[in-house]
Protein backbone atom coordinates (compact mmCIF):
# COMPACT_ATOMS: atom_id res chain seq x y z
CA UNK A 1 0.00 0.00 0.00
CA UNK A 2 2.40 2.20 1.26
CA UNK A 3 4.80 1.92 -1.71
CA UNK A 4 1.99 1.94 -3.91
CA UNK A 5 1.68 5.70 -2.39
CA UNK A 6 5.43 6.64 -3.27
CA UNK A 7 5.64 5.21 -7.10
CA UNK A 8 2.45 7.16 -7.70
CA UNK A 9 3.77 10.48 -5.98
CA UNK A 10 7.14 10.06 -8.21
CA UNK A 11 4.99 9.50 -11.60
CA UNK A 12 2.88 12.77 -10.48
CA UNK A 13 5.82 15.07 -9.40
CA UNK A 14 7.05 14.22 -13.41
CA UNK A 15 3.69 14.33 -14.81
CA UNK A 16 2.37 18.03 -13.78
CA UNK A 17 5.54 19.29 -14.88
CA UNK A 18 5.16 18.33 -18.08
CA UNK A 19 1.38 19.20 -18.16
CA UNK A 20 1.97 22.71 -17.07
CA UNK A 21 4.80 22.94 -19.90
CA UNK A 22 2.33 21.46 -22.42
CA UNK A 23 -0.65 23.94 -21.15
CA UNK A 24 1.46 27.23 -21.66
CA UNK A 25 2.95 25.74 -24.90
CA UNK A 26 -0.70 25.21 -26.45
CA UNK A 27 -2.16 29.05 -24.70
CA UNK A 28 1.28 30.75 -26.63
CA UNK A 29 0.52 29.09 -30.00
CA UNK A 30 -3.15 30.27 -29.47
CA UNK A 31 -2.16 33.78 -28.97
CA UNK A 32 0.43 33.94 -31.59
CA UNK A 33 -2.33 32.25 -34.12
CA UNK A 34 -4.60 34.84 -33.63
CA UNK A 35 -2.35 37.87 -33.35
CA UNK A 36 -1.95 39.82 -36.22
CA UNK A 37 1.24 41.58 -37.59
CA UNK A 38 0.58 45.52 -36.44
CA UNK A 39 2.98 46.69 -39.61
CA UNK A 40 0.56 44.62 -42.01
CA UNK A 41 -2.33 46.45 -40.79
CA UNK A 42 -1.17 49.80 -40.63
CA UNK A 43 0.07 49.26 -44.32
CA UNK A 44 -3.07 47.41 -45.51
CA UNK A 45 -5.54 50.45 -43.68
CA UNK A 46 -3.38 53.36 -45.45
CA UNK A 47 -2.92 51.26 -49.02
CA UNK A 48 -5.90 48.60 -49.39
CA UNK A 49 -2.98 46.55 -50.69
CA UNK A 50 -1.65 43.23 -48.16
CA UNK A 51 -0.54 40.41 -50.75
CA UNK A 52 0.50 37.86 -48.61
CA UNK A 53 0.01 39.79 -44.84
CA UNK A 54 -0.94 38.50 -41.77
CA UNK A 55 -3.98 39.84 -40.69
CA UNK A 56 -5.31 36.63 -38.86
CA UNK A 57 -7.44 37.31 -35.93
CA UNK A 58 -8.13 41.29 -36.80
CA UNK A 59 -11.44 42.22 -36.35
CA UNK A 60 -12.71 45.11 -39.34
CA UNK A 61 -16.56 45.02 -38.89
CA UNK A 62 -19.74 47.06 -40.43
CA UNK A 63 -20.73 48.80 -43.39
CA UNK A 64 -17.69 51.09 -42.80
CA UNK A 65 -15.11 48.70 -43.05
CA UNK A 66 -14.78 49.06 -47.42
CA UNK A 67 -12.05 47.83 -48.91
CA UNK A 68 -13.49 48.20 -52.46
CA UNK A 69 -10.83 46.73 -55.07
CA UNK A 70 -8.55 45.65 -52.48
CA UNK A 71 -5.65 43.69 -52.84
CA UNK A 72 -5.41 40.39 -50.06
CA UNK A 73 -4.06 37.98 -52.20
CA UNK A 74 -2.69 35.24 -50.29
CA UNK A 75 -3.31 36.85 -47.06
CA UNK A 76 -3.44 35.16 -43.63
CA UNK A 77 -7.27 36.56 -42.54
CA UNK A 78 -7.70 33.35 -40.43
CA UNK A 79 -9.84 33.41 -37.22
CA UNK A 80 -10.85 37.46 -38.20
CA UNK A 81 -14.17 39.02 -37.60
CA UNK A 82 -15.12 40.63 -40.74
CA UNK A 83 -18.86 41.00 -40.46
CA UNK A 84 -20.83 43.14 -42.73
CA UNK A 85 -17.46 44.14 -44.20
CA UNK A 86 -17.28 45.42 -48.06
CA UNK A 87 -15.33 43.37 -50.82
CA UNK A 88 -16.61 44.37 -53.70
CA UNK A 89 -14.21 43.53 -56.26
CA UNK A 90 -11.31 42.87 -53.96
CA UNK A 91 -8.31 40.27 -54.76
CA UNK A 92 -8.29 37.71 -51.91
CA UNK A 93 -6.87 34.69 -54.35
CA UNK A 94 -5.46 32.14 -52.13
CA UNK A 95 -6.49 33.71 -49.35
CA UNK A 96 -7.07 31.81 -45.61
CA UNK A 97 -10.14 32.69 -43.92
CA UNK A 98 -10.35 29.56 -41.91
CA UNK A 99 -13.03 30.17 -39.24
CA UNK A 100 -13.22 33.68 -40.53
CA UNK A 101 -16.98 35.76 -38.95
CA UNK A 102 -18.03 36.65 -42.12
CA UNK A 103 -21.80 37.50 -41.43
CA UNK A 104 -23.60 39.33 -44.32
CA UNK A 105 -19.90 40.43 -45.77
CA UNK A 106 -19.96 41.61 -49.22
CA UNK A 107 -17.96 39.37 -51.88
CA UNK A 108 -19.58 40.99 -54.71
CA UNK A 109 -17.47 40.06 -58.05
CA UNK A 110 -14.46 39.73 -56.07
CA UNK A 111 -11.92 36.98 -56.64
CA UNK A 112 -11.68 34.07 -54.48
CA UNK A 113 -10.53 31.71 -56.10
CA UNK A 114 -8.55 28.64 -54.36
CA UNK A 115 -9.39 30.90 -50.73
CA UNK A 116 -9.39 28.52 -47.38
CA UNK A 117 -12.81 29.05 -46.40
CA UNK A 118 -12.76 25.95 -43.90
CA UNK A 119 -15.04 26.15 -41.06
CA UNK A 120 -16.32 29.64 -41.73
CA UNK A 121 -19.53 31.59 -41.21
CA UNK A 122 -20.57 32.92 -44.06
CA UNK A 123 -24.18 33.17 -43.19
CA UNK A 124 -26.25 35.64 -45.43
CA UNK A 125 -22.83 36.66 -47.03
CA UNK A 126 -23.26 38.00 -50.61
CA UNK A 127 -21.34 36.28 -53.20
CA UNK A 128 -23.12 37.31 -55.89
CA UNK A 129 -20.72 36.92 -59.29
CA UNK A 130 -17.67 35.91 -57.29
CA UNK A 131 -15.51 33.52 -58.93
CA UNK A 132 -14.97 30.82 -55.94
CA UNK A 133 -12.91 28.56 -58.48
CA UNK A 134 -11.40 25.50 -56.40
CA UNK A 135 -12.05 27.49 -53.05
CA UNK A 136 -12.01 25.18 -49.80
CA UNK A 137 -15.25 25.24 -48.37
CA UNK A 138 -15.45 22.19 -45.92
CA UNK A 139 -18.10 22.82 -42.74
CA UNK A 140 -18.57 26.39 -43.90
CA UNK A 141 -21.87 27.67 -43.44
CA UNK A 142 -23.25 29.30 -46.07
CA UNK A 143 -26.58 29.45 -45.14
CA UNK A 144 -29.09 31.64 -46.87
CA UNK A 145 -25.96 32.83 -48.82
CA UNK A 146 -26.71 35.00 -52.29
CA UNK A 147 -23.87 33.10 -54.60
CA UNK A 148 -26.06 34.16 -58.08
CA UNK A 149 -24.21 34.06 -60.78
CA UNK A 150 -21.30 33.03 -59.12
CA UNK A 151 -18.29 30.64 -60.36
CA UNK A 152 -17.53 27.51 -58.34
CA UNK A 153 -15.93 25.51 -60.58
CA UNK A 154 -13.30 22.87 -58.46
CA UNK A 155 -14.58 24.23 -54.94
CA UNK A 156 -14.45 21.84 -52.31
CA UNK A 157 -17.91 21.97 -50.56
CA UNK A 158 -17.81 18.77 -47.93
CA UNK A 159 -20.34 19.32 -45.31
CA UNK A 160 -20.58 22.90 -46.14
CA UNK A 161 -24.36 23.90 -45.04
CA UNK A 162 -25.89 25.27 -47.93
CA UNK A 163 -29.42 25.57 -46.45
CA UNK A 164 -31.21 28.52 -47.98
CA UNK A 165 -28.20 29.43 -50.07
CA UNK A 166 -29.34 31.28 -53.52
CA UNK A 167 -27.29 29.68 -56.39
CA UNK A 168 -29.68 30.37 -59.38
CA UNK A 169 -26.96 30.48 -62.63
CA UNK A 170 -24.13 29.87 -60.77
CA UNK A 171 -21.65 27.58 -62.09
CA UNK A 172 -21.47 24.30 -59.41
CA UNK A 173 -18.42 22.12 -59.04
CA UNK A 174 -18.66 20.09 -61.86
CA UNK A 175 -19.34 22.85 -64.23
CA UNK A 176 -22.82 22.64 -64.94
CA UNK A 177 -25.40 26.26 -64.46
CA UNK A 178 -27.59 25.88 -61.51
CA UNK A 179 -31.41 25.61 -61.84
CA UNK A 180 -33.16 27.64 -58.52
CA UNK A 181 -31.89 25.79 -55.85
CA UNK A 182 -30.50 22.67 -57.46
CA UNK A 183 -27.27 22.40 -58.65
CA UNK A 184 -24.90 19.48 -60.27
CA UNK A 185 -24.17 16.80 -57.41
CA UNK A 186 -27.01 18.55 -54.94
CA UNK A 187 -29.93 17.59 -57.09
CA UNK A 188 -31.46 14.47 -55.58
Amino acid sequence: GKAAVVIGGAIMKTIIPILAATLIATLALATSASAYNEADFERFKKTKKCPNCDLSGVKLRGKKASFYKADLRGANLSGADLQKAVFWRANLEGANLTDALLLETNFRYANLKKVNFTGADLRRAVLRFADMQGAQFRGANLRRAMMVSSKLQGAKMKKAKLRSARLRDATWIDGKKCKKRLCGEMRP
